[in-house]
């Protein structure tokens, strides 16, 4: 059942800094507004939310933590739950789980836009403190379907991310503080006209009279006339601006919009509904996609130019995933024809904005992760479309109503638009949309429009979503509307006479003008200022060439230009532009008007311009005044003559230069755009190097937070997990990264041993200030660099020296995971090898032999050093001595950057240097660095230019040695530090090792094997075999060459396999009826001190393995080592801890574990019980269940302090005490055996004595 939808409802986001915002606002909501409020915060996963019971002090009206299906009555609240999003639908709150995402999740958003949908003009949205941009999207729908958007004031919130972004978007009503909001909401609903509006949805509640003025203000102040705007929309508009500003009538409305500019821009923009989003209705634009566009290229060929027009493109998303639906095809089938998109809105704001493309955060959610990676770059809190996207698009303000349209469209998009158009607007569009598009282009709409009485003129293609291909052309007819105001020509019929049989009321007048002109007028036509014919008088045969129509099809073409003899068409069109320019006549005597070779008629003709002020184009009426011949001919003619042809010849020369211009033209924007190509590729890279350094450190990030937690985990066990913390020692131990950790006191936690070799550090400094332990950092002092991390809980990192060894230190808050800061993290990394190998380069660039070059430009001789030579391996004989040969030596991608610098050099008078690759004799490719300056005489013209050249090439290998090195370092890193996470399993961590190792090394395929206790051997993880060697099916290897395959196989891993040495050959191995090509195949050991633990096998590379490979697999069979024995110690530990449960719950004596509690001065008062067993049940007549944690005081009262002493000496001085003593409160005696596993603690083992 669709519940009725007769209230309001107001959806509240909100994020950081969001509680008190919603207290503010809820202390002032009345109890019976007859509104449901909907709350949507950005909740912790991990946390149960609070808001319930504090909002319920706040507020009288119920609160509902929301529940799938819940419906939504009025004065209720309701609060999302976490790990949740939230819909309304039909009156009903639905919850869906919040999936895994690498980006935002926007649950404000989310709802707004359901709530918009749902509820359309009833809904409100209200956007309070939070950082980010969620609700932004949701607004824009709330504002499209007639609601109102209210937004926390940004100088009153603690956070103003959220609101800022939400007045970026210009949708926004009010901005205002929370507790100033439901006043207005209240207000705002029960305003007369919005009351009258829900009584009677479908009435018009703005008369003719007022909307005619208010039309007629907009248009004066704006210069839009939304006089063809349907009216309803326009009313809408209209009552909600006077609920807005909380005005009774409208007449007070049209006083305050005459004396208010920003009350007149205000409803200019809410008439413009510009609304819109990225890849808006996505069926539709996969249609487009897999669909017409295809088609759209079909039948072009290389060298065509595509046109698309993108009209009323409001801020401009559709007209970007246009672009980028365009551009993806182009470069999946490799197509280069150049493409043009113009994109116009009649709104300038909103043009301006579009041409910046700069977008909030929020877009993420209309994109796919590739095409955001792809197209936007991250700039400050949003995004920005790339260039290469901006740049096929041209933004222009256009208005579609009056402007002429662009032409030869290939693809033209208006969506929306017309749905807003009363009927006559919407035909003369759709005819000049019809006008501007090519035959057999597409046209795309909103999915609500139709073309109407254009039907004959296109084709339907997609029904559902509104694609037309283009017919049929129609004539672009001229301005057929009439508008209010005045103004506009009416094209109305001629009323013609009126007869009848025996006319008594015969139309004199117009037989007598009719005699007139028959008699005294001369052949006439009226032109408008495209030379077309819109009128005529007369046998127009005798002058002008009608065309000839060979088809039906063809339509007609009536353009005076065209009509008249080739020698005259530039004396028409020069005298036409003439009177119009001038609105004067022109005149021009004794035309000879050749017919054909041999005849010719004598003409004035004159061109008089039609001066009416109430016209809104220009018209030109042409008379041909025909004259008897003469047998001399006038000198006029003559002059004509004359004058016709050195026009014809200056033309020609005009052609033949204009033609000469475009090629040199071409060839410049060729060369700019090979240019801009190399600069675009650049930036590209750079841009997704910086990507890739933003995830690596938001993934240490991660690893660091989560020993954080490992840490505090072992921290608080208890000595049944003493041998668990020796495997996390030895782990530290083994750490290439030497760490130390510090409570907020500063006090030693935990440490890695190798972090010895920096502080002067003991095993058992647990627990001792930092500031005690001295340390051997060079001119350096850590704990000054420790206090701005504990102040402003910044991360300090340094380049620091420890005797000859160099460390990146860094220095990072110690936090929880309720983002509490808890101490201090100092980890140093040794980069003693990277930072001597910088040091070498340095040397080395400081030693390195140069050549030098001196070029004389004006004979283009060049002179070289022998340096030069040796550097391009060839001898000077074979060397031409000019600029060319020199060139011929530079690597073919890189010669047009290296020969533009050079003519840019000297062009602009400055010194160059330029990094470049040469290709030497015997093929050797180098790098090279080059510098230049030019010397000039003293007219500034270039003489002699001078160039020094320096091999570069072992600084890039060793740059490329470097990168490698630090990779693989970063790597190990890595995988150390995701093994020291206390919830690692053996295949995970395998597969993450099998992963890395295959992609550094660029290896196809691999698997790890261990050996079981049994000495058996199994496969812990492979790559593509792995299905195949565990259950025989090997679906998951789509491609059997380039994978091997393990099927049906059988065999001793260790026999065949493993060995003490590194397997380096090709290898075929036959089995029963199958064969196993392994290409390349290596197998390295995993070696524990005293025995044999597994071992990994790589395998299928294209390349032979080299002694990197099997160094790098050396390192990551170490590692794994290390890591394996700590996972096989911990299933032991398991094991004993299982054991010792077993044993605990079985004994017949009591046992408990106990805390001891002390007062202020260290003396024992009382102790907790931690745990206890069965027999302690019995023997006591205590219920565990109603003991663990708490005191003995407060289940025992009356307990003897005797007790507590005794128990309290054991806690305290680690003595063992066996004693018997009778309990009075139990009524028993007890034979007690009291001792201290750790000081704070103790255990009882106790009988009864009877």
């Amino acid at each position: 059942m669709i519940s009725t939808k007769n209230f309001y409802v107001v959806g509240i986001g909100a994020s950081a800094g969001g509680l008190e915002a919603i207290e503010a606002f809820f202390l002032t909501v009345p109890s019976n507004s007859g509104l449901a409020y909907v709350i949507i915060q950005h909740l912790s996963p991990d946390y149960k939310s609070l808001m319930p019971e504090i909002l319920s002090k706040r507020t009288s009206l119920p609160v509902h933590t929301a529940e799938d299906g819940m419906s939504v009555e009025p004065d209720n609240v309701y609060l999302i739950p976490r790990k949740m999003n939230m819909k309304i639908f039909h009156s009903k709150l639905h919850l869906t789980q919040k999936g895994i995402s690498k980006f935002l999740n926007l649950p404000i958003d989310i709802f707004f836009q359901s709530l918009a949908e749902d509820f359309e003009d009833k809904g409100i949205a209200v956007v309070l403190s939070g950082t980010g941009s969620d609700g932004s999207r949701g607004i824009r729908e709330i504002k499209e379907k007639g609601g109102i958007v209210i937004v926390h004031d940004p100088e009153h919130s603690k956070f103003d991310g959220m609101p800022r972004s939400a007045i970026s978007t210009g949708t926004v009503d009010y901005i205002l503080r929370p507790q100033d909001m439901p006043a207005k909401i209240i207000g705002y609903v029960e305003h007369p006209y919005i009351q009258k509006k829900d009584r009677n949805s479908n009435q018009s509640m703005v008369p003719e009279d007022y909307l005619s003025k208010i039309i007629l203000i907009v248009k004066e102040s704006n210069g839009l006339d939304f006089t063809y705007y349907k009216d309803t929309t326009i009313s809408r508009r209209i009552e909600r601006r006077l609920s807005i500003n909380q005005i009774e009538n409208l007449k007070d409305y049209l006083e305050y919009l005459r004396s208010s500019k920003k009350e007149q821009t205000t409803l200019y923009n809410e008439l413009l509904i510009g609304v819109t989003k990225f890849f808006r209705d996505p069926e539709a634009f996969e249609l487009i996609e897999s669909d017409i566009i295809p088609k759209v290229f079909k039948n072009k060929k290389a060298e065509d130019e595509i046109r698309i027009w993108i009209s009323a493109c409001s801020t401009g998303e559709e007209a970007y995933s246009i672009a980028i639906l365009f551009y993806e095809y182009m470069q999946e089938n490799d197509l280069h024809n150049d493409i043009k998109i113009f994109v116009t809105d009649v709104d300038k704001n909103a043009i301006e904005f579009a041409s910046a493309g700069i977008y909030n955060s929020s877009v993420i959610a209309d994109l796919t992760s590739e095409r955001l990676s792809k197209f936007f770059i991250p700039q400050n809190d949003g995004y920005r479309i790339v260039d290469k996207i901006r740049e096929m698009i041209v933004f222009a303000s256009h208005n579609i109503i009056k402007d002429p349209p662009f032409n030869k469209i290939d693809f033209l998009t208006c969506r929306n638009l017309l749905i807003y158009f009363q009927a006559p607007l919407q035909q003369k569009v759709l005819s000049a949309f019809n006008f501007a598009l090519n035959k057999n282009a597409y046209l795309f709409l909103g999915s609500s429009e139709t073309i109407g009485e254009m039907e004959a003129y296109f084709e339907v293609v997609s029904h559902k979503w509104k694609v037309f291909k283009s017919v049929r052309s129609a004539r672009l007819e001229g301005n057929t509307i009439s508008r209010f105001p005045g103004g506009i020509v009416k094209n109305v019929p001629v009323k013609k006479p009126i007869y009848t049989l025996k006319n008594s009321t015969i139309d004199l007048v117009n037989i007598f003008t009719e005699k007139i002109l028959m008699d005294n007028s001369p052949i006439t036509v009226v032109v408008n200022e495209s030379y077309e014919i819109v009128n005529s008088y007369g046998e127009l045969n005798t002058f002008l060439i009608l065309p000839n129509i060979n088809k039906i099809a063809d339509g007609f073409e009536f353009n005076l230009s065209k009509m008249v003899p080739q020698n005259l068409k530039l004396t028409f069109s020069i005298a036409i532009n003439k009177a119009i320019k001038s609105q004067e006549d022109v005149i021009h005597h004794n035309v000879k008007y050749q017919r054909t070779e041999d005849t010719y008629i004598l003409v004035d003709l004159r061109f008089s311009p039609l001066k009416r002020p109430d016209l809104n184009q220009k018209f030109v009426v042409v008379y041909f005044i025909k004259k008897e011949k003469s047998k001399v001919i006038p000198q006029e003619i003559q002059s004509y003559e004359k004058v016709d042809q050195l026009v014809l010849q200056r033309i020609a020369d005009l052609e033949n230069e204009l033609k000469h211009n475009k090629e040199n033209l071409q060839a410049s924007i060729e060369e700019l755009e090979t240019t801009n190509e190399e600069l675009q590729s650049t930036n590209e890279e750079m841009i997704s190097a910086n990507e890739e350094l933003q995830s690596t450190n938001e993934e240490l990030q991660s690893v660091n937070e989560e020993l954080y937690t490992v840490n505090t985990e072992f921290q608080i066990k208890n000595s049944d997990l003493l041998e668990m913390n020796n495997d996390m020692d030895n782990l530290l131990a083994n750490s290439e990264v030497r760490m130390i950790f510090l409570d907020i006191d500063l006090k030693i936690r935990k440490f890695t041993e190798n972090i010895t070799d920096i502080f002067n550090l003991k095993k058992n400094d647990h627990g001792r200030p930092i500031l005690d332990i001295t340390h051997h950092l060079k001119e350096l002092n850590p704990y000054q660099e420790i206090q701005p991390v504990l102040s402003n809980h910044e991360t300090v990192e340094q380049i620091v020296k420890v005797k000859n060894t160099w460390y990146r230190m860094k220095i990072m808050p110690y936090l929880t995971q309720q983002g509490f800061m808890e101490g201090i993290v100092m980890s140093f990394i040794d980069i003693t090898h990277y930072h001597n190998s910088q040091l070498e380069l340095k040397e080395a660039q400081q030693i390195a032999n140069m050549g030098s070059w001196v070029l004389d430009n004006a004979s283009n001789v060049l002179s070289c050093s022998e340096e030069i030579y040796k550097i391009f391996q060839v001898e000077q004989s074979d060397f031409n001595l000019n600029f060319e040969s020199f060139i011929e030596f530079i690597h073919i991608e890189d010669r047009n950057k290296v020969s533009e610098s050079l003519y840019a050099s000297i062009k602009n008078k400055i010194p160059f240097e330029i990094e470049h690759r040469i290709v030497t004799k015997e093929n050797e490719v180098k790098y090279v660095r080059e510098k230049c300056r030019t010397d000039y005489d003293t007219y500034g013209n270039p003489l002699t230019s001078f160039g020094i050249l320096v091999d570069i090439s072992d600084k890039k290998k060793e740059q490329i040695r470097i990168e490698r090195s630090n990779k693989i370092d970063k790597t190990i890193s890595e995988l150390s530090e995701i093994a020291i996470s206390h919830n690692v399993d053996l295949e995970n961590y395998s597969e993450i090792t099998l992963k890395k190792l295959m992609k550094l090394i660029s290896c196809k395929n691999g698997y790890i094997a261990i050996n079981n206790e049994d000495k058996t051997e199994r496969i812990v993880l492979a790559n593509a075999g792995r299905s195949c060697i565990i259950s025989n099916n090997c679906n998951n290897i789509y491609d059997k060459s380039e994978a091997s395959c393990f099927c049906n196989v059988r065999f001793n891993l260790k026999k065949i396999f493993i060995s003490n040495d590194i397997n380096e050959f090709r290898k075929e191995y036959k089995i029963e009826d199958n064969d196993i090509n392994w290409n390349n195949y290596m197998s390295v050991p995993i070696y524990s001190d005293v025995e044999l633990l597994g071992q990994i096998v790589l395998f299928d590379k294209s390349t032979d393995f080299n002694e990197d490979d099997i160094s790098i697999v050396k390192r990551f069979a170490a590692k794994f080592a290390m890591v394996l024995l700590r996972i096989q110690a911990k299933e032991k530990l398991n094991l004993n801890i299982n054991l010792y449960r077993s044993i605990f719950q079985n004994i017949s004596n009591g046992f408990a574990f106990h805390e001891i509690i002390l007062d202020k001065k260290g003396n024992p008062i009382d102790y907790k019980f931690i745990d206890i067993n069965e027999s302690f049940e019995k023997l006591t007549g205590l219920q565990k269940e109603n003991v663990i944690g708490e005191t003995i005081k407060h289940i025992i009262p009356e307990i003897e302090n005797e007790w507590i002493e005794k128990y309290g000496h054991v806690a305290l001085t680690g003595e063992q005490l066996i004693f018997e003593h009778f309990s009075q409160p139990l009524k028993k005696r007890y034979k007690v055996n009291a001792y201290s596993p750790e000081k704070g603690l103790f255990a009882t083992i106790f009988e009864e004595i009877k």
